[in-house]
């Protein structure tokens, strides 16, 4: 591990137009945090606006929220995280070449984090599952335009309010979730900081590694240069995973594999 990332007080860098970055999860936790961390972000550009059809889609992303938080123990899922980013900076705290202060702040934050998770007793977002207008919109989200004026009239009249006034009751709710965003943005910050992004070639546009058994790959991280038309299909197993190189100028018809050799930067995030 290199220098030690503080996710909490560093904003979180984008992607310079110059590159154009791509992100593979190797396990179900992973998938589950990159999932929350997208409609965290949902959330945050709808809700700035103030149109009723994007604060429509901001009640659609806290939903999201609350329904994939359901799916899984979220809170045992957290804690294992934080318990195995605890022990990596714990053994790293007698290495010289780690920054010694940061580690600290970071492994405090860490254990705050744990702390408050282990005592929390009731499920994240419990003050919004009986909350009326947030059940009826779910309840009627699963059916194709089932929120229509004439199927939920509440959401319709709720929509009919002053911006600012829903702007600030959305906001209101996800408070509830403050704690599951930052566990997510810690976590996702750890591993991405973990590794430095490596040269690399996909010979006319496949490329393939092997994992290593002792220390599983959390996140594949690639990064290719914007004018690339391509983008890449990620898939992995226990043992490798294989990058695939796909162009797709015709969106009628079927991606195909490139047959140019393509150069792009690795990252295969590891702590």
């Amino acid at each position: 591990m290199h220098s030690v990332y503080d996710p909490l007080n560093k904003p979180q860098m984008t992607e310079p137009a110059t590159t154009a970055l791509y992100e593979q999860p190797l396990n179900e936790r992973m998938r589950s945090f990159l999932r929350m961390e997208y409609l965290y972000k949902r959330f945050d550009f709808q809700v700035a606006a103030l149109d009723p059809w994007a604060h429509r889609g901001a009640l659609e992303a806290l939903i999201e929220i609350i329904a994939l938080l359901g799916r899984a123990d979220m809170k045992n899922e957290f804690i294992m995280e934080l318990e195995r980013h605890a022990q990596t900076m714990e053994a790293l705290q007698a290495n010289p070449r780690v920054d010694g202060t940061r580690l600290t702040e970071i492994l405090a934050r860490v254990r705050a984090l744990l702390g408050t998770l282990r005592s929390q007793e009731t499920g994240f977002g419990y003050e919004l599952r009986n909350h009326d207008l947030i059940s009826t919109v779910r309840q009627r989200s699963s059916i194709p335009a089932g929120t229509c004026e004439f199927d939920v009239p509440t959401l319709h009249n709720w929509l009919r309010r002053p911006s600012q006034d829903r702007q600030t009751e959305l906001r209101s709710w996800l408070q509830h979730l403050d704690l599951v965003r930052e566990c997510v943005t810690l976590c996702l910050g750890l591993v991405r900081e973990s590794a430095d992004p490596t040269p690399a070639v996909a010979v006319e546009g496949f490329f393939q590694r092997q994992l290593e058994g002792t220390t599983p790959c959390q996140l594949v991280q690639v990064r290719i240069p914007a004018r690339q038309t391509c983008y890449t299909e990620i898939s992995a197993g226990r043992h490798r995973f294989t990058i695939r190189f796909m162009d797709h100028t015709d969106a009628q018809s079927r991606p195909v594999q490139v047959t140019r050799d393509i150069a792009f930067e690795l990252s295969c995030c590891v702590i």
